[in-house]
């Protein structure tokens, strides 16, 4: 289980919160592992994404969180409050859960998320978002912009 962020202490992330539903996962799955990501190399951040069962994000708000775009793109699934649009890819995704910010919703979701095979085809909720669609977008855009003079 990973959690990252920019910053060990960070009011907004609250790693206490998911740290403290580890902990309580734990009493139920003992094994469990909480690696916070903070202060890695962020071409490294795939590695660990990759070595992992999921990751939880405990945020009061985000934008769209880059932890999350990273983490579905190398296919892991993510536990999280209610921020972003991310309930809608866990509607879809069985692996994924949405939770209200309290111990026993997040470590309930922790558990079913970890009980469950490692998804494949969670990158497909962000290949949208990929450096090269991006640049097929700009070029779109310009194009058009040129069309238009």
């Amino acid at each position: 289980m990973v959690f990252a962020s920019v910053l060990k202490e960070n009011p907004i992330k609250r790693p206490h919160l998911a740290q403290a539903a580890v902990r309580k996962a734990r009493q139920t799955l003992p094994n469990i592992v909480f690696k916070p990501l903070i202060d890695i190399p962020h071409d490294d951040m795939p590695y660990y994404y990759s070595a992992t069962d999921a990751i939880i994000t405990t945020s009061v708000h985000e934008g769209w969180p880059n932890c999350i775009k990273e983490s579905l793109a190398c296919n892991l699934p993510f536990i999280a409050t209610d921020t972003s649009d991310l309930a809608e890819i866990a509607a879809k995704e069985k692996s994924c859960h949405i939770c209200p910010d309290n111990l026993d919703d997040l470590a309930k979701a922790l558990l079913d998320t970890l009980s469950q095979e490692r998804p494949t085809e969670l990158y497909k909720h962000v290949e949208h978002m990929s450096m090269d669609q991006f640049i097929k977008n700009i070029t779109n855009i310009y194009k058009k912009v040129m069309q238009n003079n």
